[in-house]
Order: C-alpha cells, then sequence, then structure tokens
C-alpha cells in the first residue's frame, strides 16, 4: 500500500489490533536495522545492485526529457528491475531473515522520531537536511528506512540510511509493515 502516512499506518495498526485481539504496530528503527542485516545495502556490499535486487530507479522508471532535453528522471546506469513504479510485495526475493522489500519499492515508517545525531558530522555537512529534526511547526520529523523504486544515490540505497519524513506526508514512495507483538513481549 502507498500513499500512507506515519499517521495513518497508525491508525491501521490499532485497527488491526482491535480487529484480531493482538497487537500490531510498526517497527523500532532498533528493529527494522536488525532485520535489514549488517551489510552496506540490502543486497550486498557494492553499488550497483546486481539485478533482481529490488525496486529501485532503474531505466524502465526513466521519465521523457523536458522541453529542454533534460532527463526528467536520474536512473541507476544498466539497472532494470521490470517496474515503472511501485511492485507487487514480494516480486523479489526475500532476505536472510525471510523478509521481503527491506530495500527499494517504497520507504517504510518505523515507529521512531528522527533523530539527526544517528549520522557523521560529515553527513550532515554534506546533506544539510539531515540535520532537521522537526517540521516548520514543531512536529517531530519520523523515521522512514529502506529506500524507494524513484531511488538512484547510493547513498539513499544503504542500509544505514533513514530519512526524515512529516508524519503527515503521503505519497507514492511511502508505505509501512507491522510488526505482531508475541505474548511476553
Amino acid at each position: 500500500m502507498v500513499g500512507v502516512s506515519w499517521e495513518d499506518a497508525h491508525r491501521f495498526c490499532a485497527w488491526l489490533s482491535r480487529k484480531e485481539g493482538r497487537t500490531y504496530r510498526l517497527p523500532t528503527d532498533a528493529e527494522w536495522t536488525a532485520a535489514v542485516g549488517s551489510q552496506t545495502y540490502p543486497w550486498g556490499n557494492s553499488f550497483p545492485p546486481p539485478q533482481g535486487a529490488g525496486n529501485y530507479a532503474g531505466s524502465e522508471s526513466r521519465l521523457a526529457t523536458d522541453g529542454s532535453g533534460t532527463p526528467g528522471w536520474r536512473t541507476i546506469e544498466g539497472y532494470n528491475d521490470g517496474f515503472p513504479r511501485t511492485s507487487p510485495v514480494g516480486s523479489f526475493a526475500a532476505n536472510w531473515l525471510g523478509l521481503y522489500d527491506m530495500g527499494g519499492n517504497v520507504w517504510q515508517w518505523c515507529e521512531d522520531e528522527y533523530k539527526a545525531s544517528i549520522y557523521s558530522a560529515e553527513i550532515l555537512e554534506k546533506i544539510p537536511d539531515l540535520k532537521n529534526e522537526q517540521t516548520e511547526d514543531g512536529i517531530p520529523f519520523r523515521v522512514a528506512r529502506g529506500g524507494a523504486w524513484n531511488n538512484n544515490d547510493p547513498f539513499d540505497l544503504q542500509s544505514a540510511v533513514r530519512d526524515p519524513y512529516h508524519p503527515k506526508l503521503r505519497g507514492d514512495f511511502c508505505g509501512f509493515r507491522c510488526v505482531l507483538v508475541l505474548p511476553g513481549g
């Protein structure tokens, strides 16, 4: 599902919990980190991704040029995943834990508020937008993980990257997964 804000995802988890009589929630940032693994990227340690690694900005998602001839969309050179936008969940191989789409397809909401301190001073200097922890109206940004179908930059696709998004943001690049809390925690 896409076009889902952090708030929408929270409401869905509450609804599903009531419906099934079990507890569902968004994953924490730490849980997401454990689930994606310790490699540089969800597919391994080198860039670009090998064919079939996931739904990223491959040549199939390239938009037409604008009036000046400038390409409308940057893509990963030589990569094609077969999906111009989002793909059905499970279209690519599962990771070592049997989880699908830990990279690509859509950025996934996590429970946590975004903290710039996750990044080094060098990265924050290079990408100043990552310094902001809250919206202009003082609402804390929320963590999104995993990259999306429209990402082509090696930094954005790293397993350790956290993107700060407004909790009301809806887009065709945002989605979520639920965590089922088992009895006893």
